[in-house]
């Protein structure tokens, strides 16, 4: 029988790429990374408490209205590489699912879908959008896929960055955070499996700062900027060595996800 695992997603949207990424763990070793990024953070003069998030630690501006104000530019990526080596070591996988807006046109024609359990089918829906947030909860589903097989959806619980932004989705609007738990594979015997989403109000969990991490340098990252700083994203994204995903399109023209076969073992 699979272990129970814990799992944390949030997104990154870029002006080239979006990403999502999602860290999974067994759930007996989440207080242990939880113990190690809090003892990163105290290293760096922070607290445990201190919240960090990319968007805000790597703009100088932002960076002044936060508990991390006294770090520069070399300070921040020291604190987010000892956060990436914190992770590296043991049953810990870092997963990141991306997509190249330039890659895509800016709407589809979806369905009609089959659906299981006796359900009615889904109607096809004209003029699909894609903005950012379409991007990434397509995303999440991607980064999700290698979950589905080990260590199955049922054994997974799923802690998505809350987000209440209303996106269009294949079933209707939908609330962002919460399109991933609308991902349905064909698990053992035809049933039906879907991830076990957590999604709700109050406190953050703590890792959910260690995926926006892992989205945002991979969505820095795969803007191939010739910057210092893009190298240092670049060199970063390498540190944390995630499984990539790739969303495109498929030969139908529909949307489709290029999953190693070693994520899927």
């Amino acid at each position: 029988m699979s272990q129970f695992h814990h799992a944390f997603g949030d997104e990154s949207c870029g002006t080239t790429h979006v990403t999502y990424a999602v860290l999974s763990m067994p759930e007996g070793r989440q207080a242990q990374v939880e113990g190690q990024i809090a003892e990163t953070k105290r290293s760096k003069g922070g607290t445990e408490a201190d919240r960090l998030h990319c968007r805000e630690i790597f703009h100088p501006g932002a960076r002044q209205k936060t508990a991390w104000a006294a770090l520069d530019n070399d300070d921040v990526f020291a604190l987010y590489g000892a956060i990436a080596d914190s992770i590296a070591a043991g049953p810990v996988r870092r997963i990141v699912a991306i997509a190249n807006k330039a890659d895509f046109p800016k709407d589809f024609l979806v369905g009609p879908l089959q659906s299981s359990g006796g359900l009615p089918p889904i109607p096809g829906m004209k003029n699909y959008l894609m903005r950012d947030k379409e991007f990434a909860a397509q995303c999440a589903q991607g980064a999700l896929l290698p979950l589905s097989k080990n260590p199955g959806f049922r054994n997974v619980r799923f802690w998505a960055d809350h987000d209440k932004t209303k996106i269009e989705w294949i079933v209707g609007a939908h609330q962002a955070s919460r399109a991933a738990s609308l991902f349905v594979s064909v698990g053992k015997d035809g049933e039906a499996d879907r991830v076990n989403l957590m999604t709700g109000e109050g406190d953050k969990p703590p890792l959910l700062e260690v995926a926006d991490l892992i989205a945002y340098v991979a969505q820095r990252a795969a803007s191939r900027g010739s910057s210092p700083n893009d190298r240092r994203f670049a060199d970063l994204h390498s540190k944390i060595a995630p499984e990539v995903i790739h969303l495109g399109l498929s030969p139908d023209g529909g949307l489709g996800f290029n999953v190693p076969d070693s994520s899927m073992r």
